[in-house]
């Protein structure tokens, strides 16, 4: 099986996307218009909204990487195959386990925070591994995930909306817009291989059909989007192709004997990627506008762009200087477990939101209290919304550890 070298500034700059997410997925006191969503129907985009194709982006850097370490025969690209539709499906079942937000409370009982922990819990129970040595790990682990599996079962057939319906997609959550982004960048790089150009070729296929039913009938054909609106689709497919792209180069370049020419090579690469996706980006904005509902075409290469200028820095700064400090490498093992945690950010959120403390939650006086107290006592505005920015980024930091911690007991989510 090929040995392929593991890239450190692709782990460390998923740590930091990852890091992003839970910071403006938790929000804070009175936060200022640019540390929030660009408002609806406008024409623009903040830092928020730039996560998202960030994590997109890398899910694509990584398909050639993972892929190259299956054997080339018919047994090794069977079980690509497997593994790609198995992953897909994964993320999509438990992006429809994320954004069920209906439970009929009054008949199934428990509260209505409960019925979001519990499938959190089943998809720990379910898709954890642990990697320890001690048998009886793996004894209990093996148990824990058939409880899981039998959880999983239960509550699908259990839960039940207020209009009689049980579980259902409203829309099918990031990690399943991630499954679905990945699914079809996968299956084109298994057809397309790692031919950088004509990889290309497929990144603007992908992007005309996206310009040509952005806002038009085409649109409508679901079955070019798989149920979703096409323009959606194959807008963030191409996201995640553009990440192919640069993945199938990373790969590219480790067989160049000569470490600093392959440096120089990779940054020319990336700076030119990031130029041109500007550029594309610039030119579709002056066309259609940029926003992130509905996958605007500047949206696509403008955030690649953006998330191309800080994985220059990062790659500059771990693998080209060798620079390995702490905070190098809080973010490169957030990095290399984000499915952990983007779980237990979630997880961890509602269950301290669900016990009482004070007239509050134990969430709320952790991570929530600073910014209203300080308004209430008539401080500046500015000093609430740092003291609120700064107590969200405590919590980050708790979630970060936990997920740290588990990795160094052996313990991670994985699909």
């Amino acid at each position: 099986m090929p040995k392929v070298e593991r890239v450190s500034s692709v782990d460390i700059l998923r740590g930091i996307v990852m890091a992003t997410m839970i910071f403006v997925n938790c929000s804070y006191f009175n936060a200022p218009w640019w540390s929030l969503h660009y408002k609806s129907g406008g024409d623009g985009i903040t830092y928020v909204d730039l996560v998202f194709p960030g994590f997109l982006f890398l899910a694509g850097v990584a398909i050639p990487l993972a892929f190259e370490r299956y054997e080339k025969n018919w047994r090794g690209r069977g079980l690509n195959l497997f593994h790609v539709i198995y992953r897909a499906a994964t993320l999509m079942i438990m992006g429809v386990l994320y954004v069920n937000m209906s439970p009929d409370v009054e008949k199934m009982g428990l509260t209505y925070r409960w019925w979001l922990i519990i499938p959190l819990l089943l998809i720990f129970m379910v898709w954890h591994q642990y990697r320890g040595e001690k048998r009886w790990g793996h004894w209990v682990s093996n148990i824990i995930k058939l409880c899981g599996v039998a959880g999983l079962i239960w509550y699908f057939s259990y839960y039940e909306t207020p209009w009689g319906s049980g579980l259902q997609a409203s829309w099918w959550g990031i990690l399943g817009l991630i499954g679905r982004s990945y699914l079809i960048a996968s299956l084109l790089y298994m057809i397309i291989g790692r031919r950088t150009e004509l990889l290309m070729f497929a990144v603007l296929m992908m992007t005309l059909i996206h310009i040509v039913s952005f806002g038009g009938g085409l649109n409508e054909w679901w079955y070019l989007g798989f149920g979703a609106p096409v323009s959606i689709f194959w807008g963030q497919g191409s996201v995640t192709m553009l990440g192919v792209v640069c993945g199938a180069k990373l790969l590219e370049a480790q067989k160049e004997g000569d470490r600093e020419q392959r440096h120089r090579d990779l940054l020319r690469f990336f700076i030119f990627f990031a130029l041109l996706s500007f550029i594309c980006g610039e030119v579709l904005h002056k066309i259609y506008g940029i926003h992130k509902d509905s996958t605007f075409p500047a949206y696509v290469y403008t955030s690649v762009g953006y998330t191309m200028l800080v994985w220059i820095m990062v790659y500059l700064i771990s693998d080209v200087k060798g620079i390995n400090n702490a905070v190098t490498r809080f973010f490169l093992q957030v990095g290399s477990v984000p499915l952990t945690a983007y779980v237990m950010s979630s997880l961890v959120n509602k269950l301290l939101s669900e016990i009482p403390l004070f007239g509050k939650t134990v969430f709320h006086w952790l991570f929530k209290s600073l910014g209203p107290w300080a308004a209430d006592l008539g401080w500046p505005m500015w000093i609430a919304q740092w003291l609120g920015a700064l107590q969200t980024v405590f919590f980050v930091i708790v979630v970060c550890l936990i997920c740290i911690g588990l990795k160094r007991a052996k313990i991670f989510l994985k699909i």
